[in-house]
Formats: structure tokens, sequence, C-alpha cells
């Protein structure tokens, strides 16, 4: 025989203490002395001793004649006891100012209430910092969701604290308030002392389970895993704990809740590396050493590390050459022999982002559901601008088996096309994320300047332009765009005052090379005496970043610079951007903030003498010119979202 060690475990104590308590009195002799003070633990050090501090504890007014106190649980309870401090002001055994007979009911609804019967006397505080619970009244296992005490004698209390025993269902698995991952889940709980069984009772709606409603599922252990749920969707839960001989027969528990994900993710290219069997082109098969097609997918081994999609990692580029293959496609086939299921959960719509070139010639992006082909539904320029587009693909109109989902292809055709394509985070969702380009038609816009050929309004406002020196007109991101030399063009547009709270500037820049680091694409002074700006978009310092400067009525100057960019490069298109909204100044560089800052105040008209100015500034001797491009100019008195600012850059 070998004597093992000697272990010991405790188990849990009959009841725990209550957290969650309100209380409510009849009176109180001042704010500092509320009934909360009762169950607040003020005045209570680590060893539970109480202070004698007044404020640290409730007193009646003195006038009160039916002095009482309330208090409330946020859940019926079968209460064990409570433990009691009395009134302890360091005055106590001169003043008498504790609680002594005590008559104490409980109820489950507040109107009806019960005595309870052999409630004890309260003992006397010490008048001591040292003072500890001396008065422990028992409970007997009564279920109640209020408790009252009539003070017959006395005037206060310091503090009480109600223990309960563990009835109802706690320690939710799925925390309260957490996403899922995915929808096949499993609800797990701690189940309330001695319960003989448990009724699940889930609903998207919590007036469901308030005004009970919902359904209750019966089961017999502590675990539920719940069917039909759908995507995007914050679900609501609780348990009722079944006790088959005691009354009440059912504890309802809290409610808590979970969120299910707002999408199921296909791909978002994060995971592949240079390693055998990760490569990206393993994954997705393209057109490599075939001649019916022209795709080539990543950079080597791996995606795109520079243009990704919002925090993305990396994209996957698509190389596409129509020249000789009539199409260029890559294709992602699902391992599991089922493959992706869509059917689930409420799917709607399969998103993808994508991202264009200015250099591509021509192309008609596509994607393929099991074979079954969707042309892109976008603006057609999204293949030629160098942004992320969200593009949706609506599945009730994909003729194919949305529950086996077996290869998507994504692919560009027309014969002779060439360029790249990045998508990135392709996703399917219940509800597709807002982002897709929106009109914001011709509402607060002030100007606009499609630089065919002139430096005419198309905004119906008549602010046409003039054209100072001789500026040319060339190819454009979109038709033509004016050419400015960098010596003495510009165009001037007269007064054109922006009033109120909203301004946007945005157009298409590319700058042949700088004559200046500081260099202006639209701006307008102050006055004509003062040197200084009201509004301004313009490139500063050596690396040509963007600069928006403001002005307002009461709130000065404030100029929001884009240092963490890298600059608006040459040779390239560009588009820019610059918001206010009455609070915050922004700054976009191809639909992607790069700066903002706060800015209250108002925009107010100024000197009518000063002109505002494209491709310089409008005052002095012109030393700020712009060198290159300009196309798409718009002026807007109020701030573009996101959206807009992409609808606009597509056109």
């Amino acid at each position: 025989m070998f004597k093992g060690d000697v272990w010991s475990f405790t188990v849990e104590p009959l009841s725990h203490a209550l957290a969650s308590v309100i209380a409510t009195a009849s009176s109180f002799y001042s704010a500092d002395m509320g009934p909360e003070k009762t169950i607040d633990g003020s005045g209570l050090d680590v060893n539970d001793a109480h202070s004698t501090q007044a404020t640290d504890m409730w007193l009646s007014h003195p006038g009160d004649t039916d002095r009482w106190i309330q208090y409330e649980f946020a859940l019926p309870q079968k209460l064990d006891k409570m433990w009691v401090w009395n009134s302890n002001q360091s005055t106590e055994y001169l003043m008498h100012l504790g609680a002594k007979d005590v008559a104490i009911e409980t109820s489950i609804d507040r109107v009806s209430w019960t005595p309870l019967a052999d409630a004890p006397e309260f003992a006397s505080a010490s008048s001591s910092p040292e003072y500890t619970c001396n008065t422990v009244v028992d409970f007997k296992g009564v279920v109640a969701k209020y408790v009252k005490l009539h003070l017959q004698t006395g005037y206060g209390l310091s503090e009480v604290r109600f223990f309960a025993i563990p009835v109802h269902a706690a320690d939710p698995e799925l925390a309260d308030g957490s996403t899922t991952d995915r929808l096949g889940i499993t609800l797990r709980w701690r189940s309330g002392r001695d319960a003989d069984a448990h009724e699940v009772v889930l609903s998207s709606d919590r007036a469901d389970l308030e005004d009970g409603s919902a359904v209750p599922t019966p089961v017999w252990d502590n675990t539920f895993s719940p069917t039909g749920l759908d995507y995007d969707t914050t679900y609501y839960w609780r348990i009722n704990e079944i006790h088959d001989a005691e009354i009440p027969a059912r504890y309802a528990g809290p409610i808590w809740s979970f969120t299910t994900p707002p999408y199921v993710l296909v791909d978002d290219f994060e995971s592949y590396r240079d390693m055998d069997f990760e490569e990206i082109w393993h994954t997705w098969e393209d057109g490599y050493k075939k001649n019916d097609n022209g795709s080539i997918v990543g950079d080597g081994n791996i995606g795109d590390t520079t243009v990704v999609h919002q925090n993305s990692g990396q994209s996957m580029p698509l190389y596409y050459d129509n020249t000789s293959a009539a199409i260029s496609e890559a294709t992602r086939t699902f391992d599991s022999a089922e493959g992706m299921d869509w059917s689930r959960g409420s799917l709607q719509t399969l998103v993808l982002y994508v991202h264009g070139d200015p250099g591509n010639t021509g192309g008609q992006l596509y994607v393929k559901i099991n074979g079954f082909k969707v042309p892109f539904n976008g603006n057609p320029a999204a293949l030629f601008r160098p942004f992320w587009t969200q593009w949706n693909v609506e599945l009730d109109a994909v003729t194919t088996d949305l529950s086996h989902i077996r290869t998507l292809t994504i692919g560009v055709e027309n014969a002779g096309a060439q360029g790249v394509v990045y998508v990135d985070d392709i996703r399917v969702y219940r509800q597709a994320p807002a982002g897709l380009p929106q009109d914001p038609g011709a509402k607060n816009l002030v100007a606009h300047y499609p630089m065919e050929g002139d430096a005419q309004d198309n905004s119906g406002n008549g602010n046409h332009g003039t054209p100072i020196g001789n500026p040319l007109f060339g190819p454009g991101m979109t038709g033509m765009a004016v050419d400015f030399d960098g010596f003495d063009d510009r165009i001037e547009l007269g007064t054109l005052d922006i009033v109120g709270s909203g301004i946007t500037l945005a157009a298409w820049l590319n700058p042949v090379t700088y004559v200046y680091d500081d260099t202006r694409v639209i701006s307008k002074a102050t006055s004509v005496n003062t040197k200084d700006h009201w509004w301004m978009l313009s490139t500063e310092g050596r690396d040509h970043v963007l600069r928006f400067r403001l002005k307002t009525a009461g709130g000065g100057t404030t100029t929001l610079v884009a240092t963490d960019s890298e600059g608006v490069p040459t040779g390239e298109w560009t588009h820019a951007a610059a918001t206010w909204d009455g609070n915050t100044m922004r700054i976009y560089q191809n639909l992607q903030e790069i700066a903002s800052t706060t800015k209250v105040g108002t925009a107010v008209a100024v000197d009518p003498a000063v002109a505002v100015m494209i491709g310089n500034q409008p005052f002095g001797a012109g030393d700020k010119h712009w060198r290159g491009l300009i196309d798409e100019m718009r002026i807007y008195n109020r701030r573009l979202s996101e959206a807009e600012l992409c609808y606009i850059a597509l056109e």
C-alpha cells in the first residue's frame, strides 16, 4: 500500500451576493445621504468594516413618519439571507439613528406583499471605523424581486448585502454581446442550482423575450445548437430553469445576445505565401501555358502588397492579355465535395472589390459562379481607374445550386484587351455594405469644368472660366483635359463664393513635372490686398503631397497637409479631393482618406473683386503654377460622401 498525498477541494457556498440591486426610499435627509448608499459599498474597506462618515450612509428625513427603504433585483431571486450594517455615525452611541425594530416584506410584482416571519431586531452599530456586519436576516429561500424594510424605530442604515441561491442560468459560453464566426454554433451555460430541465428562448427581436411571445424549446442538458440563423443578425436568448417540485417551477434567466457574422468570407488573399502549395496560383488557376487563357495571377507566388483594399495585407493582381486568347480568367475550385453553401443564412449578394489601372486597354469584367456568367454591372470606367470599386453580384439572378458552390471564376474578355485588375475581399453578404457609387446629382453643385477643349461650366450655373496665357487641351482622364505650361497658364473663374458649412473640391490631376514645390490646383484669396487663401487645394513640399487650406468666419485659417501620403506622382492620373462639412476637413487621394482635422466654422462671401483660379494662385505675380493636366474639376457647396466621390471619379 502506498499512501498518496492529501488533496482538498471546497464546494461553492450555498448562496452568492447579489451585485445588481436598486434602492429607493420614502425619504432621505440630504442628496448625499440617499438610499443608494446602502448598496454601493461606500464606506466599506477591504475587511468589510464601515466608516463613520455620515455621507457613506442612508438617513431618512426626520419629518418622515412612514420610513421605509426598498430593494429591487434584476430578476426574482431565491433569497437566502441579508447582512446588515446599521447606521454608524461617530455619534451613534448618543443619537441612536440606526434602525432597530424593522418589519420586512417581500414581493414578486410589487402588488402583493408577504411579511417575513421572525425578522430579528437590528443590532446597533459601534460608532467606530472597525464596525462590521452584526445582523443577519434569514429569508429561508423565499422567492422575491422586491424587499421592503419598514423602520418602526430608527432612521437609517449604512449598508445591506443580499445573498441568493443561484437558481438562474449563468455564465453563457457565447459571451453576452459577442459576434460569432459562423452560423453553426452551440450555446452553453451554467445551469441553475438543482434544475430538472431547461428551456431555451431565442429570437431576433428582444421584445419577443420581454413580453413572453417567443416559444421556448425544451432541452435536457445545458447545451443548445440553434438552426435557421441568418447572417448579420443579432439574436437574443434566455434560459428558463425548470424545477418540477418547487413553486415557482420556472426561473426565467437574464437576456443575453450574440450577433452572427456579417458575411461569408470567400477569399481575402491574406494566406498566400511563397511556399509549396501555398502560392496564389496554386489556389487560383490562371492561364499559364494555356493558349486559350491569357491570364496570370499574383506577383510571383504571392499577391500584391501595395494595391490593397482598406487594411488588407495583399490583393490578387490578375494580368490579362486578350491579344492572342479570347479570354483571361482565373478560377478557384473549393476543396470539399460539397463546395461552399451560399443558400444558408439568407445570403443575397456576392461582393468583390476591384481596382483598375489607367494603363489598361479595353476589357469587360465578369464572374462565373459554377460556370454561370455574370458581367460586371458597374461603370465600365472602373477597369481604368486607380482605386477600389465595390462590385455587387445579386445571387437571386444566378441560376445555379447555391448550396453547392464548386467554382468561382474572375475574368476579363474582349479581343485585344490588355492590362491588370486587382481583386480583394471576396465575400457573400445577407445585406451588402453601402459603398456603391452614389450619384450626388446637382445638389449644391457650384461649378463643373469637364475641360472638353474649353473652360465652360457644365453645372448650369454659368460660372464659366476664362483661360489666361495660352493653356492647351490634350487627352484627359475622360475626353480632354486642360494642359498648363507651368509658366503663365491659368483659368480664372470669377468670384465663385461658397457660403455655408460645406465644401468639396475635386479633380483629376496628371502633373508633367513640378516647377515649384508649392503648386496650386484651385484657390481663392481672402481679398485683393491680403495674400491669404479663403480656400485652396494644392500640393506642397518636395514630396508634392496634397494640401487643403480653409478659412472660416470666426474660425481662422486651417491648413491640412497629407504628410503621411506618397504625394501626387508625375506622369499618371490621380484623383484628388478636399471636403469640409462644417466640422471636419478631409483630403482624399484616389478615394482613400489620407488626412483629416477638426475645423468648425462657417464660410461667408468675401471680397467680390477676388477671383478663383485654377492652375495658379489668384493674387500677385503668379509663382505657384501647375505644370501638367487637370480634368473634371468640380466645386460643391457641401461635403460629398466617399460614395459620391466614387461616382464623380468614375464619370
